[in-house]
């Protein structure tokens, strides 16, 4: 690659970067905070709240108390102070998977 195409990918690329920053206040994430209304966080909040309501009707939630219990003193083992913002849903999922969505 010549330098002048060289030159030219990076100014592209820093371009492209540049115009994918927010100028949007990064919000404190402490726990049991929640994004600010009409925010595109906020938006991704409401999908995932709609995704939950579906995930607890399925009939592929595992009901059991005791793993249910198990899986998430686990997670909040890792999630520390957010753990009261965690929920859990533990699938019967007959293929290798394992999902997991952030919404704070």
């Amino acid at each position: 690659m010549s330098a002048a195409l060289r030159s030219l990918a990076i100014a592209l690329a820093a371009t492209l970067l540049a115009a994918c920053a927010s100028r949007a206040p990064l919000r404190d994430n402490a726990p049991g905070t929640a994004p600010t209304a009409g925010s595109d966080e906020a938006e991704l909040w409401y999908a995932m709240e709609r995704a939950e309501t579906e995930l607890k009707r399925s009939p592929l939630l595992v009901r059991d108390p005791a793993l249910n219990d198990y899986i998430r003193g686990v997670a909040c083992k890792v999630a520390g102070g957010h753990c009261s913002d965690l929920r859990v849903y533990v699938m019967d999922v007959p293929q290798f998977n394992a999902s997991m969505a952030r919404t704070a």
